[in-house]
């Protein structure tokens, strides 16, 4: 099975979530991120993601994640109605997931992405970033990121030409300035 992504927008979200795993705290530890304190947990980050593929499509992700989610007493693990939660965790514009479950439970609520259009190869990088692995692997290779931006050219979807070779070999190293890094600078790498 193919583990490169190739959509461009599923690339996008990539990205963020490597920029999330270079720059959390180690995994169940609080810190500072950004400028925010925060604890990078599953939870943490399944909301994370959620937030991400929910941004202008709000009522259509969540009522998608509301409806696929559905627990064995009616209740969805992603929903605007937190009363019935034991730990109700924000996701965004009054929506939350319940964030008392176990890493099946989270990885569950995962697979309806193909329901918003989106591969099954993302849904696999998603489960990977919510159980704390790395996602680098799925950044395309050069050749693949090549390939992306000539089918985007040529489809008149890409408005600006990346003339200077410096810009282009910063955009096409992304995965390799990930893979060595570690979330904390005074740890040694794994």
């Amino acid at each position: 099975m193919r583990t490169h992504l190739t959509n461009s927008v599923e690339i996008l979200y990539l990205s963020l979530m490597l920029r999330w795993e270079r720059t959390a705290p180690p995994d169940r530890h609080k810190g500072i991120q950004e400028g925010v304190a925060k604890i990078n947990s599953q939870t943490a980050r399944l909301a994370y993601v959620i937030k991400l593929l929910a941004l202008g499509v709000e009522d259509k992700v969540f009522g998608t994640f509301e409806r696929y989610t559905r627990r064995n007493d009616g209740n969805s693990y992603i929903s605007s109605d937190p009363s019935w939660m034991e730990s109700p965790y924000p996701i965004f514009s009054g929506w939350y997931f319940e964030g008392c479950t176990s890493l099946s439970q989270k990885l569950s609520c995962i697979r309806c992405v193909s329901k918003l259009g989106l591969s099954a190869v993302f849904e696999k990088c998603i489960e990977d970033f919510v159980a704390g692995a790395t996602v680098v692997e799925y950044m395309p290779t050069r050749e693949e990121q090549e390939a992306i931006l000539e089918s985007l050219r040529l489809r008149g979807e890409l408005d600006f030409e990346i003339s200077e070779p410096e810009h282009r070999t910063k955009l096409l190293s992304t995965a390799e300035s990930v893979e060595g890094s570690t979330l904390c600078p005074s740890c040694p790498a794994d």
